[in-house]
């Protein structure tokens, strides 16, 4: 199992290179599997800022998350959803030892409870709201509810959830 936990990197690489993806599965001979996790618009936005610091504004991670959306969404039909599943992070975070059965499934592994329950012991116990700590004007949240309404990977999350 390979993994990243900052995902936005992985994805500006497959935009970049989209054929990544099956140069890993003929290195590693086995198939392929991407888990791909979403959370709230508003919370990723709001923490891609404040890791950007100075240098970047709102805007410009909004127009940034905005083509990642777009690329994972086109990476989601290409692969289908036998290479593909979604993870709400606030179900895994909800449900861990659940979710991470299922995940564990969906990439060919089985999961006894002494791990899963060793899994959720690390996790959070709630999704952090950063997107109250970011400076959000009504266009730019009318963007991203207008993008959040387009995928369906996204609907139902809103700002104030």
């Amino acid at each position: 199992v390979v993994g990243d936990k900052r995902g936005g990197r992985s994805t500006e690489r497959l935009e970049q290179r989209p054929h990544l993806l099956d140069r890993v599965q003929s290195v590693v001979g086995v198939p392929t599997r991407v888990v791909h996790v979403v959370r709230n618009p508003f919370d990723n936005i709001s923490t891609m800022l404040r890791r950007g610091g100075r240098r970047a504004t709102l805007d410009e991670m909004v127009d940034r998350y905005l083509t990642a959306v777009a690329v994972n969404a086109g990476l989601r039909t290409r692969l289908g959803p036998e290479r593909c599943t979604d993870v709400r992070h606030e179900d895994l975070l909800a449900r861990p030892e659940q979710v991470l059965a299922d995940l564990c499934t969906f990439v060919g592994l089985e999961a006894d409870a002494e791990y899963l329950s060793a899994c959720a012991g690390i996790l959070f116990p709630e999704p952090r709201r950063t997107r109250h700590e970011a400076p959000w004007t009504a266009p730019l949240q009318a963007r991203v509810e207008a993008a959040i309404e387009e995928r369906d990977f996204l609907r139902g999350y809103a700002f104030a959830d």
